[in-house]
């Protein structure tokens, strides 16, 4: 029925659609034409419609398109039995976008084929052995509507989801900075508090470092003047009174460098 593009002597002309042709209403027919009859390259949209025959006074269009690309060359129409009137004749005509400065040779609406609405394929002057939908063309654009819709379905959950859970992850991170910063010195926020609480092992280490060799000082010391106080008392015992050049005698003999924490 589009097959190919007739000549320009051809009735129907621009259009691809073979005069005459009956068309079943609820089937949507792809209707093509030429893009080139206009004979400029700045007509690029163009409207289609349907004009009642035989014509009556003041009969407005059946159906009026939205403008379209031209350069495409096709619109799919989808029949409904609105656009019957009478006996379901019309013209369908073309009608393109032009401006004042437009060098088309052809700017005016042009008129195609005479063709039929019918409301099924017994109600033809000639039997319809074919229709659109008799090669998936209808069920595809339900189908493919059907297919689009379960594929939003399938990929909305799939990009909110891991968006949702990410977001969370985050809020929970913040929240706990903020928290750990509170609870810290508020200048140098969480890590501070592995420091501090490094340098507090440090230092608890090093005071009972400092606690440990204070102790073996003093019982160092103790130690010394134990032995001092005791060799005092026997010499006292044995010779009596102890000079002061015998008590630094004495005291050198028996403690000696050793005894010295310091040495």
């Amino acid at each position: 029925m589009n097959d190919r593009v007739p000549g320009e002597d051809v009735t129907g002309y621009p259009f691809c659609i073979a005069n005459g042709t009956e068309l079943v209403v609820g089937e949507t027919y792809w209707i093509t034409w030429d893009p080139t009859y206009w004979g400029g390259n700045d007509i690029t949209q163009v409207q289609l419609q349907t004009i009642v025959y035989p014509p009556e006074d003041n009969d407005e269009a059946l159906f009026t398109s939205e403008y379209v690309n031209n350069n495409n060359g096709y619109y799919a129409w989808t029949i409904k039995s609105s656009y019957k009137k009478n006996e379901g004749y019309f013209w369908l005509n073309i009608t393109p976008l032009v401006t004042s400065t437009s060098d088309a040779e052809h700017t005016g609406t042009k008129s195609g084929p005479l063709l039929r609405i019918v409301d099924n394929v017994n109600a033809g002057t000639k039997a319809i052995t074919r229709v659109p939908s008799d090669n998936g063309v209808n069920d595809n654009s339900s189908s493919s509507s059907s297919g689009s819709n379960d594929n939003v379905k399938k990929i909305v959950p799939a990009v909110v989801v891991p968006v949702v859970v990410v977001g969370a992850l985050l809020c929970g991170i913040l929240f706990y900075f903020k928290k750990m910063r509170k609870q810290g010195d508020g200048s140098r926020g969480f890590f501070s508090t592995i420091r501090l609480g490094g340098d507090r092992s440090a230092n608890e280490e090093g005071v009972n470092t400092r606690t440990t060799r204070a102790e073996r000082i003093a019982a160092a010391t103790d130690a010394a003047s134990v032995n001092t106080d005791d060799l005092r008392s026997e010499y006292s015992r044995q010779n009596g009174n102890v000079s002061k050049d015998d008590l630094h005698t004495i005291q050198t003999a028996t403690t000696g460098n050793s005894a010295n924490p310091f040495k």
